[in-house]
């Protein structure tokens, strides 16, 4: 992998990551959750964080938004479309994973895109990517009128 394009991937994960952690420590003061998240973050994405915090803005009420801008602020202007769109075209379902979990992953990816029509992208995508031959037939015979959103009907309702 492109050593730019794995931090690009280590923010897009931290952030997902660090979302939930408001929910994980209930009671924490928000100043105290904010700093802490931001430190677990830069943590998470390596050297590259340290760097942008050092350049971002100064302490905020609410310092994880604000790392969280200043790393995004960085890294979008590195952001490699052909990297991106790589990603998204290799991404297959894995075994076991269900539709929907599928489906989340899928549509995380193609918002890296830029794709001129991303439902219709979505859709080709995971019908090229389910693992199931059986959902991947009844999909096909659906024929150009299948949209994303029946797609993911359909494999959720065979599934």
């Amino acid at each position: 992998m492109f050593p730019m394009a794995r931090h690009v991937e280590g923010l897009s994960a931290g952030v997902r990551c660090f979302r939930v952690l408001p929910r994980a420590t209930q009671g924490s003061s928000t100043t105290f959750l904010g700093t802490r998240r931001s430190a677990y973050l830069q943590y998470s994405i390596s050297q590259a964080a340290e760097k942008t915090e050092e350049e971002g803005p100064g302490a905020t009420p609410d310092v994880y938004d604000s790392a969280v801008a200043a790393l995004a602020k960085h890294f979008d202007a590195t952001c490699n479309l052909v990297v991106e769109r790589h990603r998204f075209h290799r991404r297959l379902q894995f075994p076991g994973e269900s539709i929907q979990e599928y489906v989340t992953a899928q549509t995380e990816l193609a918002a890296m895109c830029s794709f001129m029509s991303q439902e219709e992208s979505l859709r080709d995508q995971f019908v090229a990517g389910v693992s199931s031959h059986r959902i991947q037939e009844r999909l096909l015979l659906e024929g150009s009128s299948l949209s994303f959103n029946k797609a993911v009907a359909l494999a959720s309702q065979i599934e």
